[in-house]
């Protein structure tokens, strides 16, 4: 039986096949760059879901939109309304450029930002659905709709 040293204070005793596998691991390691894949194999920490993985890949947490939010800060009208709106509907469909500067964004205040953020992960929050997200597309169309008629 081989005491297969793990990060020196954390012996490990193993035999056979596996003493070998993780012998050979720390020798590549001893040789390369540390690899956060090769240091999770080390110490058995594993990623359960892929979204768990592409989480901490991308270090960006999902959050729900807040769909009565929305709608009352498009119904409200003004750079923020019209912004938020324009922002929905082209996350929403796909073919549906958004036609204006990012720049614009330095005039949202902080609860827009964070509905445009929404926005923008629509599709990545694991609660999400079309009929749902079409229902918000037609209301904030009606609500544009009521706007353009009451100029």
């Amino acid at each position: 039986m081989n005491t297969i040293p793990i990060f020196s204070n954390n012996p490990v005793k193993e035999s056979g096949e596996a003493a070998k596998r993780a012998n050979s691991l720390l020798d590549r390691l001893a040789s390369a760059p540390l690899r956060q894949a090769d240091i999770d194999k080390l110490t058995g920490v594993y990623h359960d879901t892929k979204a768990a993985r592409i989480k901490a890949e991308r270090g960006i947490v999902h959050t729900p939109l807040e769909v009565e939010l929305l709608l009352k800060r498009i119904a409200q009208g003004g750079h923020s309304g019209k912004f938020l709106a324009d922002a929905f509907i082209s996350a929403y469909r796909i073919g549906q450029p958004f036609n204006r500067s990012l720049g614009e964004l330095i005039r949202l205040d902080t609860e827009a930002f964070r509905l445009f953020h929404q926005i923008l992960h629509i599709r990545h929050v694991s609660s999400w659905s079309d009929d749902v997200l079409y229902e918000i597309e037609q209301r904030i169309k009606a609500e544009k709709n009521i706007q353009l008629l009451s100029r």
